[in-house]
């Protein structure tokens, strides 16, 4: 395990974190909990998107420019995936 740099040591847990315990014993309890986590798709992630993660040979993943666009992005997945 990689140690943790001092910022990332005294960073405070997310805030979203505290609302966790209220909802697991709302589930306890017979209430549906709805998650509204990011990344929780209600999808099948699509085979050719599994193919591309399995194949992969990079080490350092990259976030991309925050000012994205559709056909910036689609060009650069393209790109990706013929190299």
């Amino acid at each position: 395990m990689p140690n943790l740099s001092d910022k990332g040591v005294y960073l405070p847990p997310s805030p979203i974190r505290k609302l966790v315990p209220y909802a697991e014993k709302a589930k306890s309890r017979g209430i549906k909990v709805y998650h509204l986590n990011i990344g929780q798709p209600d999808i099948c992630t699509p085979q050719v998107a599994v193919d591309a993660v399995k194949n992969i040979s990079d080490h350092v993943f990259e976030y991309g420019h925050s000012k994205a666009t559709a056909a910036n992005w689609s060009n650069t997945t393209k790109a990706s995936a013929s190299t």
